[in-house]
């Protein structure tokens, strides 16, 4: 999540409101806690301090704006969501980190620890379906709407990926200073030789590469 929240630290520089957040391919969900996490971006502190979940990528580059991470909603969905409650599953995603990676076993221990004290919603729908009727739904003003996704869009077919693309670009389309959007793609690039962490904002629909990044975020190279 120190990528996403990277992004959302530009978002916030440039448009000066809190977020409501929107996830495609969420899983369990623990992304959708992201401004309950501490983080150390560059020397950069961002985040809750004293969370249990502290996240400190190895840096290069320049630095992020240091600008506040303030979560109003936050929702995510997916095909087929994981319950971070239950015991079997959380032992399941635990067996996924490698042997000689302790650190992000303890990282993800305390993140799904505080998914027990925080849940987050995440409801199971298609990605295109779901997208398309909440960027329908209301937009309070003064909040900033973020659709973002994380090693999402290979799991995707073609026509999908293309018909998130066109669903949030029509969105973006309608957006004002005081209702802005903001497209946060953590993904690899179309030849699959590094990932990229992209930001598109509206008004305006500018595109940005803030960084490449390694793909479980262990380090994050800076380029804005």
């Amino acid at each position: 999540s120190a990528a996403i929240a990277a992004a959302l630290m530009v978002a916030r520089q440039q448009f000066g409101l809190p977020f409501a957040l929107l996830e495609i391919g969420s899983s369990c969900g623990l992304n959708l806690n992201l401004g309950c996490h501490e983080y150390d971006l560059g020397g950069v502190a961002a985040g809750v301090t004293g969370s249990p979940v502290k996240i400190a990528p190895a840096w290069s580059g320049g630095n992020p704006p240091p600008a506040s991470i303030e979560i109003v909603t936050a929702r995510g969905t997916d095909l087929n969501p994981l319950n971070a409650s239950d015991p079997h599953m959380r032992d399941r995603l635990l067996s996924y980190v490698w042997a000689d990676q302790p650190h992000r076993a303890r990282r993800l221990e305390a993140a799904l620890a505080l998914a027990l004290r925080h849940p987050p919603r995440v409801d199971h729908a298609d990605a295109v379906t779901w997208l398309s009727a909440r960027l329908e739904d209301v937009q309070p003003a003064g909040q900033c709407r973020v659709v973002f996704h994380s090693m999402v869009l290979q799991y995707l077919t073609e026509r999908d990926q293309h018909a998130v693309a066109s669903t949030i670009r029509h969105a973006g389309a309608r957006a004002s200073a005081d209702r802005p959007l903001a497209w946060i793609s953590f993904e690899w690039t179309a030849l699959r030789d590094q990932v990229e962490l992209r930001l598109t904002c509206w008004p305006g629909g500018q595109t940005r590469v803030l960084a490449t990044c390694h793909p479980y975020g262990e380090w994050i190279d800076w380029r804005l």
